[in-house]
């Protein structure tokens, strides 16, 4: 994640990880991105909480209507 950032010049704080594994959300507190937690991949809500993800979806659809594309 942190090639990524500088590669892409990005700011963590700017930044949000969309991950299924609690592997994924420590990557992104590591790096200070905000971590999000989507649950038809193979973790739990339980992994990902207790990992801090700061919130769970449990479908595509419930992600792209929290982040809807910029116009």
């Amino acid at each position: 994640m942190t090639w990524l950032l500088q590669q892409e010049q990005l700011d963590g704080s700017s930044a949000a990880m969309i991950g299924d594994r609690k592997f994924d959300v420590a990557a992104a507190l590591a790096n200070d991105v905000t971590p999000y937690g989507v649950l038809w991949g193979h973790g739990t809500a339980d992994e990902l909480r207790a990992a801090g993800a700061v919130a769970l979806f449990n479908a595509p659809e419930e992600l792209q209507a929290a982040f809807p594309p910029a116009p």
